[in-house]
Formats: structure tokens, sequence, C-alpha cells
């Protein structure tokens, strides 16, 4: 009994899409067994707490506090870190950033740029985004932490369910 052609196209396909799924993760075998590199956090305390002193590249991380608490902050000081031109990284155990943008999505609008600016963020590679809707943020998002050009992405969510985050995070590793 043979096939039907639209079986035998089908099983060319998935044995296809096996074979990238081998490749791509005997390509990130290889890459883990490199020396690992960091971006830091700006924050000298911190960078000496984390296990490769600094944020792995595709990192998504969740700075949780209360208001007034200086999260926001701590993410800015962060992100003025990772946008950090590879000229003027000025730690050895951090990898360079290419020039890259940052993305802020701000669904609350407290966006205030001169207080940014303070912290040395270049406000001229900077995109804010004020969506309205929790899906557009999380959409907004998953968008920015995709994107290679971008170096970093700040978000505010009232609340992040685990399979969002779970988005989030894959949408970092993928964008580097």
């Amino acid at each position: 009994m043979t096939g039907s052609p639209l079986r035998a196209q089908t099983l060319d396909e998935l044995t296809r899409k096996l074979r990238e799924i081998e490749h791509s993760r005997t390509r990130r075998t290889r890459d883990e067994t490199a020396a690992p590199q960091s971006i830091s956090t700006g924050i000298e305390g911190i960078d000496r707490l984390l296990p490769q002193r600094g944020f792995p590249p595709g990192t998504l991380a969740e700075w949780l506090s209360g208001e007034g608490a200086g999260a926001g902050t701590l993410a800015f000081l962060a992100a003025v870190a990772g946008c950090r031109r590879s000229a003027g990284s000025s730690r050895e155990h951090c990898a360079p950033m290419p020039d890259g943008a940052l993305v802020v999505v701000d669904p609350h609008r407290q966006w205030y740029a001169p207080a940014v600016s303070a912290l040395g963020i270049d406000l001229d590679d900077t995109l804010v985004v004020c969506p309205q809707r929790t899906a557009d943020v999380l959409w907004a998002l998953e968008q920015s932490l995709r994107c290679p050009a971008v170096a970093a992405t700040i978000g505010y969510c009232d609340r992040l369910p685990d399979r969002a985050f779970r988005r989030l995070k894959l949408a970092a590793e993928r964008g580097g």
C-alpha cells in the first residue's frame, strides 16, 4: 500500500523541520560552551551578586517593588548599561553592546524625559510607546524584545501572567 502524495509531502516537511531544530540545538550547545559574557546592570553592587556579574544577553529581568521604591530607576540604569556603546564599555567582564535603541513601553504615561536623560539615556535612540490596552502592552513588549536592533526594553505591567512572561522571555532570547 502506497501513501498519498500529500502524506509524503507532509513527512518531508516534518523531516526538514526536525533537521532545522537539531541544527539549531547543536549550534546553541556550541555557543553555550563559549566563555559567557554579560551585560552590566549599571550598578556594581548588583553585578557582584549575579552569577555572571551581569545579565546574559537576551535576559528578561523583572523588577518588583512598591511605588517609589526605586525599581524604575534601577531598570533605567540597567538600560543605560545595556545600551552603552561598545567603545564606552568600562567593565572588563561585560560584553560590549552594539549600538541599539531603547524601547520604553509606558501604558501609564509616566515617562519623563529630563529625568531619564539625567541617568544617561540617549533620547535620540529612545522610542516611547504608550499603549492603552493590556494586550497592546504585551504585544509592544514582545515585538521590541524580539527585534535585534533594540538593545534594551523597559515595560510597565501591573500584572504579568506566567504565560505572558514566558512569551516575553522567549522573545528576549530570540532578539538577544
